[in-house]
């Protein structure tokens, strides 16, 4: 599913997830460089279904950096 406001497409299992998961999968979207948008758009296409946004390096490590910065507040 193509999301305009992101300006990418984004897998439609995402929609399945809980509302908390979902949300933190569109703001790293959002949040991506040129170059990680490149990187999310080729892996996407070549791997089509088979392809997990939440198992992606990025997107692990992003979540777990979002965590560390929650848990020292």
């Amino acid at each position: 599913m193509f999301d305009n406001e992101i300006g990418m497409d984004i897998p439609d299992i995402v929609f399945s997830y809980g509302e908390d998961v979902k949300e933190n999968v569109l703001q790293y979207l959002k949040n991506l460089g040129e170059k990680e948008r490149i990187a999310y758009k080729i892996a996407y296409s070549h791997l089509g279904t088979s392809f997990n946004i939440i198992r992606s390096t990025g997107y692990v490590e992003w979540i777990n950096e979002k965590n560390n910065e929650q848990n020292k507040k």
